[in-house]
């Protein structure tokens, strides 16, 4: 049975610049390395079989640090990050089934006195033994699928 896979790229509003349409990249692919080491190591809540992280931005960046060794990222382009894989939409078809989904499921921000916190939904086909596929947004062609573009 042969597949075909399709990543329909994110839009993104932005006040100055309007839409724009981002491709996950490596920045998205460290962020979403992140938050599965988190779905891991920090006993991550499940709501329904449903895999959800809690976790305040600056314990996230700490861990991106760890993780990306030559580039820091500012909190800006990661919230940028995150919500680029909450509308990236991911679509398999093998002919007659097609089936449609995103990395994140829900994304929510709640904002606390010093800090933010995020609150985050996985969808289960990218997560563990329910994995359907391995990928790697680093191994796409950097020509044609570029953040931003």
């Amino acid at each position: 049975m042969r597949f075909t896979f399709i990543i329909k790229p994110a839009t993104i509003h932005n006040r100055r610049t309007g839409n724009r349409h981002y491709y996950p990249a490596e920045r998205e692919e460290l962020v979403e390395t992140v938050l599965r080491s988190l779905a891991v190591e920090e006993n991550p809540n499940f709501i329904k079989d449903d895999l959800v992280l809690m976790f305040d931005l600056r314990y996230f960046l700490e861990r991106l640090g760890q993780v990306s060794k030559k580039r820091i990222y500012p909190s800006e382009e990661i919230q940028l990050a995150l919500d680029i894989l909450t509308s990236t939409q991911f679509e398999l078809h093998n002919g007659s089934t097609e089936l449609s989904f995103h990395a994140i499921e829900e994304l929510r921000r709640v904002p606390q006195e010093e800090d933010i916190f995020y609150y985050v939904r996985f969808n289960y086909m990218f997560l563990g033994d329910n994995q359907i596929f391995d990928y790697s947004f680093g191994d796409v062609n950097p020509n044609k699928f570029r953040s931003g573009d």
